[in-house]
């Protein structure tokens, strides 16, 4: 919508008419060129910067070029991976589970206050029934809950084993206040790994 309202605002600051040499403007290969289909189709490109009036060149394909304010093509600079609506990572607030899912077996942490497992009351945690050290737990429990996505790398992946992630190598879930949230983590993707949510095929890179 930014970039729709964007070019219905166009205005130019100088017209050159009845071009003969478009290299000389940038717009013999364009910068970037947008096509709008309206019911007509509209060819605009735009072309390199006018260093006389600090705006750039642009053509409607009417055969002249004109000059407008650069800042006009600043939403075409944007891919479709800057444009998508990632999926929600829910806030997770009075964590009791958390389960932990490798090729080893699944272990299962829960938080049980005054549950009486213990000498002490000052651990809340348990890892089939044994105490855990409460400021190790709640560190491994955060990076969870303060989880967020690095970036989309496949927004419909195909093939799921490209990102190791059609058998992960973990499958963390967590039981909330507000419900439950699961997550698959596949390959190494540099220092960062590529995970996914349960029954999505958007593949992101997380920390």
């Amino acid at each position: 919508t930014a970039a729709l309202n964007m070019l219905k605002s166009i205005t130019a600051i100088k017209v050159i008419e009845n071009v003969a040499d478009w290299d000389q403007y940038g717009l013999e290969v364009p910068v970037c060129e947008v096509t709008i289909n309206a019911g007509t189709s509209y060819a605009l490109s735009f072309g390199s910067e006018a260093s006389v009036s600090g705006g750039q060149y642009f053509s409607i394909g009417d055969g002249n070029a004109y000059i407008i304010d650069k800042n006009y093509m600043e939403p075409f600079t944007l891919g479709l991976y800057d444009l998508l609506v990632l999926e929600n990572i829910p806030a997770m607030d009075s964590v009791t589970v958390l389960e932990i899912e490798t090729a080893s077996g699944i272990s299962t942490i829960s938080r049980e206050e005054n549950g009486g497992k213990s000498y002490s009351d000052r651990y809340v945690w348990f890892l089939h029934g044994e105490a855990l050290d409460t400021e190790l737990t709640d560190a491994l429990v955060s990076t969870v809950t303060s989880l967020s996505w690095k970036k989309c790398s496949n927004f419909h992946a195909a093939d799921l084993s490209v990102y190791g992630l059609d058998t992960p190598a973990a499958v963390v879930r967590i039981d909330h206040a507000a419900g439950s949230f699961a997550l698959e983590i596949g390959n190494a993707s540099g220092d960062d790994y590529f995970a996914k949510l349960p029954g999505s095929n958007m593949i992101y890179v997380i920390d």
